[in-house]
């Protein structure tokens, strides 16, 4: 499988809200914090709420359907949120040292700026933005995003921005290149 991951990764994804429930699951289980109870009571409430609502509307059988269709979406919507902030960008050496803004700045890609993308993912979009400022509030980080790219240009700064089908093409040709020699190898 690791061999066609580019194949798979769409419907890996699909399955990555499962993953996020059982994680957080495991984290309650061994967790020894004071509000765990508490914790594990609301998520409890959650998932009796929100499958009890679905099966007294739909029924079993269409809430079924409709609770793996939701979750799946749910799960692929995301994934492309995360993945193409990421995925095919640098990775820097242990030990490098090329300074805060340049690993920063160097390791993440922004989506280009339109109505799509910025309702779709929010302040995502800002990813390089959201590195360096972490506290800035998330409708200042597409204002902040001129005076980084600015600031890049003028100290010859890599500043990675592109369309989400861009982004998407780069995640999967990197995840195919990355594959590539374990497919040589099983020849």
């Amino acid at each position: 499988m690791v061999c066609h991951q580019a194949t798979f990764v769409g419907p890996v994804l699909f399955l990555h809200s499962l993953k996020s429930r059982i994680a957080t699951l495991h984290f309650l289980a061994v967790r020894n914090r004071r509000n765990t109870g508490l914790e594990a009571a609301l998520v409890v409430v959650h998932y009796v709420l929100y499958i009890g609502a679905i099966v007294l509307v739909a029924g079993w059988k269409i809430g079924a359907l409709f609770m793996v269709i939701h979750e799946g979406l749910f799960s692929v919507y995301l994934g492309v949120a995360f993945i193409t902030n990421h995925i095919g960008m640098a990775v820097p050496e242990p030990g490098a040292n090329a300074g805060f803004i340049r690993t920063q700045v160097g390791t993440a890609r922004n989506l280009r700026a339109n109505r799509v993308t910025d309702y779709l993912f929010g302040s995502l979009t800002c990813q390089i933005e959201h590195h360096l400022f972490p506290a800035m509030p998330r409708h200042r980080l597409r204002a902040a995003a001129a005076v980084v790219r600015a600031h890049c240009h003028e100290n010859g700064i890599d500043y990675h921005e592109t369309t989400l089908l861009g982004a998407l093409r780069e995640v999967h040709q990197q995840i195919a290149t990355s594959a590539t020699p374990l497919r040589q190898v099983r020849r």
